[in-house]
């Protein structure tokens, strides 16, 4: 048996020799966002190892992202061969109905101090929710929300026993998202929202540059889609749905997973022009890229067919105005320099492999899920020390 510790959730687990850091995490009530059952197809799992070796199959294994200068590893595809110090360090969407591991354990309060029990609401935005803070500043858990949250009982009921902290009404969103990105090494010149809201923290100022061009056309709820993926070798698309529900529609990360998959597939031009294929159709004089429909069928990664009542797919007008939100986004960026920040409420982000390929931003990337929301709690806690 090996030890495995879990930064974040600052647990020390036993392994089995030869499990997968997956395998391992899971056995032990751990739990680390995968959608593929463990094959490696998601990239929902990604971990950075800090202390012990990243094996697969007796050889290294391959860093499959980076996070920073640091590789990033699949926990899936790591098997356990001595003792390991890791840390979760997902980028896809969140569930609203679980917590996420990377997330348990940041300490939004100064080490050694106490606060309030806070539920920390993200009012107005495509996202919003809301955390769940403990006494000393551990996120315990996260709840997405259909509507967006204005006040205090319009969308959600309020918890007992927790003192309500609202992003935008009780603290201005701009100090909300600068607090929430002070744990990075290197500051950031400017922070991304999903919704293409650029906040510049040297000014003290946010700016929204897209409204709508990446929603889908479902809440980030059951059977939403949130992962798509065509290729040349399968007759089906494989996407991946929330709950591993019955497709109902795209979600706002699935949409930005079908731009990036049609990109990897060659069944788009860079410009983001659908080409003409087997998985493309006509639909009221406009080309789409179909993903499931009555009679097209989908797969998930297990394998599992699915159809739906209605064809979900991504149309050329929703990538056109992708295409042209991304070039405002670029021009705004273009004359600043060192690390962009992108994030999303509830760990919905624009992924580095699109922003890259869209040519939104080439210098390095960090992300942070739930900055203005964790920023509103450690500048929540903060106050209380104050008082």
């Amino acid at each position: 048996m090996h030890q495995v510790t879990f930064r974040g959730a600052d647990r020390t687990v036993e392994a089995h020799e030869g499990e997968t850091l997956l395998q391992a995490a899971q056995r032990n009530g751990l739990h680390i966002d995968s959608s593929c059952g463990g094959n490696g197809s998601c990239h929902q799992c990604r971990v950075v190892i800090h202390e012990g070796k990243a094996i697969r199959q007796g050889r290294p294994a391959v860093p499959r992202h980076k996070r920073g200068n640091e590789p990033v590893y699949l926990a899936c595809q790591c098997e356990v061969r001595g003792d390991m110090i890791v840390e979760p360090a997902p980028v896809a969407g969140v569930r609203s109905d679980h917590p996420v591991a990377s997330l348990l354990g940041w300490n939004v309060a100064e080490p050694g101090t106490q606060g309030p029990a806070l539920a920390v609401y993200h009012q107005d935005g495509f996202t919003s929710g809301a955390l769940f803070i403990a006494h000393d500043g551990r996120v315990e858990r996260e709840q997405g929300f259909v509507a967006p949250f204005s006040a205090p009982g319009t969308a959600a009921p309020m918890p007992e026993g927790r003192e309500v902290v609202v992003v935008g009404e009780m603290i201005p969103y701009v100090d909300c998202v600068i607090a929430g990105c002070s744990h990075l090494k290197s500051q950031p010149v400017a922070v991304l929202d999903f919704s293409g809201e650029i906040t510049d923290p040297a000014a003290r100022r946010a700016e929204k540059v897209a409204t709508n061009a990446f929603l889908g056309s479902r809440e980030h709820l059951a059977g939403a889609i949130d992962y798509v993926e065509w290729s040349p070798l399968k007759t089906r698309t494989v996407i991946s749905t929330v709950g591993n529900a019955v497709p109902t529609g795209l979600s706002a990360s699935g949409v930005m997973a079908c731009v990036l998959a049609l990109l990897r597939a060659g069944m788009c031009s860079p410009e983001l022009q659908l080409y003409e294929s087997r998985f493309t159709r006509e639909i009221d004089g406009q080309r789409v890229a179909m993903i499931v429909g009555p009679e097209d069928e989908a797969q998930t990664p297990a394998g599992v067919v699915h159809t739906s009542k209605e064809p979900v797919v991504v149309g050329q007008g929703q990538l056109n105005a992708i295409r042209d939100a991304s070039k405002v986004i670029a021009e705004r960026l273009s004359d600043l320099a060192g690390v962009l920040v992108t994030t999303g409420e509830f760990g919905t982000c624009v992924p580095d492999d699109l922003i890259r390929a869209l040519g939104t931003w080439n210098g390095e990337i960090e992300f942070v899920p739930h900055a203005a929301a964790l920023g509103a709690a450690r500048l929540a806690f903060a106050q209380e020390r104050l008082d």
